[in-house]
């Protein structure tokens, strides 16, 4: 049983909550693209630049249960698709993550100029 207190809070924030998404919603869609791959992309701060709004994390690229060939396969798939937003860092499985990534976009890169 919660008290009346805690209703009324819950209650303003859960109004607040939705008024703010039903403001911003607009802004929001405004801002994105669909590219000719299915893919959402969304405009990145002020750079001018578009990522895609779904994006892949790295830590688990470098896992021991993960080949080198699967990551680089797995990054791979997610460049055909569209994803152009990744994550990584050097503390990712002691920069085993970041340098799997790395082989990936240098050969993904070779791969679309060739």
């Amino acid at each position: 049983m919660i008290s009346r207190r805690q209703f009324n809070k819950q209650s303003i924030a859960l109004v607040a909550g939705l008024a703010a998404g039903h403001l911003l919603s607009p802004m929001l869609h405004a801002e994105m693209s669909r590219g000719n791959n299915g893919m959402i992309y969304r405009a990145l701060g002020r750079t001018g630049e578009h990522v895609s709004i779904i994006g892949l994390g790295g830590w688990h690229i470098g896992q021991l249960s993960l080949s080198e060939h699967e990551s680089i396969q797995l990054i791979r798939q997610a460049i055909d698709r569209g994803i152009t937003f990744m994550d990584n860092c050097w503390d990712y499985n002691e920069g085993v993550s970041q340098v799997r990534m790395g082989k990936a976009l240098k050969d993904a890169t070779a791969r679309r100029s060739s």
